[in-house]
């Protein structure tokens, strides 16, 4: 197994990797392996790995992934995953926490790309794209492209997240709600002033649900995400979301026919856009009428 450089300059790390994880043990050997393969000093990093009450064999498979490398796991008995994340980095020694998936693998030089950003003290917080995958699926491309960042419109995604401790910890982390914290902070940050970026650069690939019904289920907590964080924000305007969603719909679908691809496969993907944006308004707009979200 390549292994990362080793330095002595550093006596304790800059980069803390926090990963929470549940029940991903199909999935967590890949994240794992690529984190412990990253180019960077070893001793400039350290892995958090917050077991989130798993019932399979996802820390096992840590566990003996660990041998030459020390990957701390910790247990997280209060479920959600920003439960977890907030408990990773109380226990993070970096100045600056890298927050990733069980189910994503990031690419070598992902460290490397957030270290060299915030060398510029001013930038408190970074985000990297979140819909980048290798799977092939026309589903998973349809996905992608409905979850596209520029660097002028993009939000919180800790699937591909970095920010520095002291600010983390000033804010008083994530919200812990089971949806949407991610982004409710980064605007939060944004309001209070703070300079946070946008990196192509920070890669990370996402393995994506395959099911049909889990995709649905994943779209649905969007929405509730959406109005958590707009009843948090006090701009809950159901019309405008709406029309937000439904255009961006219309945009992506363009988007399809402009691809080469034959019209079977072009059809299926605004099909499935078409679904996923009808399930995210019709949670948002349920929600905000129960206003069960706190």
């Amino acid at each position: 197994m390549k292994k990362a450089t080793v330095s002595n300059k550093m006596l304790e790390p800059t980069i803390s990797v926090i990963v929470p994880v549940y029940n991903a043990e199909k999935a967590i050997a890949k994240c794992i392996h690529s984190l412990l393969n990253l180019i960077y000093p070893s001793d400039g990093y350290e892995i958090i790995v917050v077991d989130n009450n798993c019932t399979d064999n996802s820390i096992k498979i840590v566990k003996d992934m660990s041998k030459n490398f020390v990957i701390k796991i910790i247990k997280c008995l209060k479920k959600g995953s920003y439960v977890a994340r907030n408990l990773g980095a109380k226990h993070a020694k970096g100045e600056i926490l890298a927050f990733t998936d069980s189910d994503c693998e990031v690419a070598c030089n992902w460290l490397q790309t957030i270290e060299k950003r915030f060398k510029n003290r001013n930038i408190v917080a970074l985000q990297g794209p979140g819909n980048i995958s290798k799977q092939n699926s026309l589903m998973t491309k349809a996905e992608c492209i409905n979850r596209p960042m520029t660097y002028s419109r993009f939000w919180g995604d800790t699937k591909n997240f970095a920010i520095q401790k002291r600010v983390f910890d000033a804010v008083g982390g994530f919200k812990e709600f089971d949806t949407g914290s991610d982004a409710l902070l980064l605007q939060y940050l944004r309001t209070k002033g703070y300079e946070v970026e946008f990196n192509t650069g920070m890669i990370v690939y996402h393995t994506f649900p395959t099911s049909l019904k889990k995709l649905i289920w994943k779209n649905w907590k969007h929405g509730r995400g959406d109005f958590f964080i707009q009843n948090k924000l006090n701009s809950i305007n159901r019309k405008k979301r709406i029309k937000m969603l439904l255009l961006r719909n219309f945009q992506y679908s363009y988007n399809i026919i402009a691809k080469q691809m034959n019209v079977f496969k072009k059809c299926s993907m605004i099909l499935y856009l078409f679904l996923i944006v009808t399930v995210r308004c019709m949670s948002y707009i349920i929600h905000s009428f129960l206003k069960t979200p706190q």
